[in-house]
């Protein structure tokens, strides 16, 4: 017996098996350490539907996360008033590459602070394959260790887009994409992940460096994520392969070869998009809470001194 990280391969088996659309609200578990974000225990949505794409699942979710927060704005003013995201005004897409170009250009401007990548780093940069490469090892040298970590976990372009995401993106999206009025933070659709962090979505047909998948984020934290599911068993196999490798080079998060999964896509899974949200977080959100461990029934805590 174990705990388990996520419901999704056992889900995509019923797809598999004839049930069009699916879904599952539960607990997961993932040793991933404690923060005011991140509890070890947290309950999860995940969805599946049948002969749709990770674009049906935007508009959906905007739906369902619009038509939530005007019950809880209603039923809860006190909790709602003054939060610093506005669930109703139109949210923001945008590429993880033009984000990164977005925060490039906004350093030092509008309260998003600079950085070291100011000089090497432009737009054109970011979306030259060669040249982004060539700026991020030439820095390498002069970054700290875990930061040097993040991104040679994947020695590729793609490897390289989503490090950098994580170190200049992510911590800066509340500042990113506000509001008309800048008053509130937008909660921001990132889009066309690069393959290589992406073992179970289905490739892009236009350009297979990239998947099609999202990521949604609110008040800065992820909240969702999408995409349409890969459905070759021959692709599948290689992208397990890739991920044990990439564990051999020290990538903790990357995945275990699941042959059973392998074997139940060879029997067929139909055209599919999946979608799993973070119910902890979106509580957080739509409450205007800022620390998971204040919507936990039983959040975990130090042991009282004896």
């Amino acid at each position: 017996m174990y705990l388990r990280v996520a419901p999704e391969l056992y889900l995509k088996r019923l797809l598999i098996g004839g049930i069009d659309r699916v879904f599952e609200l539960g607990r997961t578990f993932r040793n991933e350490g404690v923060s005011t974000r991140h509890n070890p225990e947290f309950t999860m949505l995940e969805a599946y539907l049948a002969y749709a794409t990770w674009e049906s699942w935007i508009e959906l979710l905007q739906q369902m996360l619009r038509c939530v927060d005007s019950e809880v704005q209603e039923a809860f003013p006190r909790f709602t008033a003054g939060r610093s995201v506005d669930f109703q005004a139109p949210w923001a897409r945008v590429t993880m590459r033009e984000a990164i170009a977005d925060r490039i250009e906004r350093a030092g401007r509008d309260d998003v602070p600079p950085t070291r990548w100011s000089n090497r780093l432009s737009r054109d940069v970011v979306f030259d394959a060669g040249k982004l490469m060539q700026a991020v090892e030439g820095t390498l040298p002069e970054l700290d260790e875990p930061a040097r970590q993040l991104l040679t976990k994947h020695r590729s372009y793609g490897g390289y887009v989503y490090g950098l995401f994580e170190l200049l993106v992510e911590p800066e999206l509340q500042k990113l994409y506000r509001s008309a009025s800048g008053a509130q933070s937008l909660p921001v659709f990132i889009t066309e992940f690069p393959v290589e962090d992406s073992p179970l979505a289905r490739k892009n047909d236009v350009d297979p460096q990239w998947v099609d998948r999202f990521e949604l984020y609110v008040d800065g934290r992820e909240l969702a994520n999408a995409f349409s599911e890969l459905n070759d068993p021959d692709d599948q196999a290689q992208r397990f392969a890739a991920q044990l490798e990439n564990r051999e080079r020290g990538d903790d998060e990357a995945m275990d070869f699941d042959h059973d999964y392998v074997r139940a896509l060879q029997h067929g899974l139909p055209p599919a998009a999946g979608l799993g949200v973070g119910i902890d977080r979106l509580v957080m959100s739509l409450c205007g809470q800022t620390s998971i461990r204040d919507v936990l029934l039983f959040p975990l805590l130090k042991p009282e001194p004896r």
